[in-house]
């Protein structure tokens, strides 16, 4: 749902049960719709120090927010790469006879220097994936190369309308998904071949 202005803000200190809002976009003016109190910094229903900087008006403020939800899809991103990392590892170091911490090592940090998709093909020549986990790190390949040289480029008008950040922040949100499922489903991969069940 989106609001072009705060929607119910804190309760009044002056009306218990009563809540005041900010009837404007352009800064934390809280004011009470039964007796007019106001006051920038009032105390929010749970009795919690606000979580959001009024100093921010409530575009900023979402705008704020696309780019934390950015900053999470791309984190997601990047655990799912680091088991991408490990899981080819495991295997090089399997496939080697009497693999050491020290041979484990070497091929981790060659493993670290490549890209998502060296990863993701060197896993595929070494391993049979699913149809499915090949589609699936397909997607996310795609969507994390997009997120990482694509995303703001192609969307900077987005970032105009409050419907159009909301877009981005349900597409962000949908992304983290994407990753923290295909990272979930690799786990059961690398458990599978360290011989535990997932």
């Amino acid at each position: 749902m989106i609001f072009d202005k705060e929607e119910p803000a804190v309760l009044c200190e002056k009306c218990p049960g009563t809540l005041a809002i900010n009837p404007t976009i352009e800064g934390p003016h809280w004011s009470c719709t039964q007796c007019g109190w106001s006051e920038e910094n009032a105390t929010p229903p749970t009795g919690e120090p606000l979580l959001r900087d009024l100093t921010l008006t409530d575009s900023a403020y979402q705008t704020r927010d696309v780019y934390a939800y950015y900053g999470a899809a791309v984190s997601t991103a990047n655990i799912l790469e680091t088991g991408l990392i490990n899981y080819l590892t495991l295997i090089q170091n399997k496939a080697k006879k009497n693999g050491t911490q020290l041979s484990w090592d070497q091929y981790y940090a060659e493993n670290t220097g490549l890209t998502m998709g060296k990863l993701i093909l060197r896993i595929q020549q070494r391993t049979l994936l699913s149809t499915e986990l090949k589609q699936e790190l397909e997607t996310a390949l795609k969507m994390r190369n997009d997120l990482a040289h694509y995303y703001f480029r192609e969307r900077a008008l987005y970032l105009a309308t409050f419907a159009s950040r909301a877009f981005m922040i349900e597409e962000l949100k949908d992304a983290a998904d994407l990753f923290t499922r295909v990272s979930e489903r690799l786990t059961e991969e690398i458990l599978k071949t360290i011989g535990l069940p997932s």
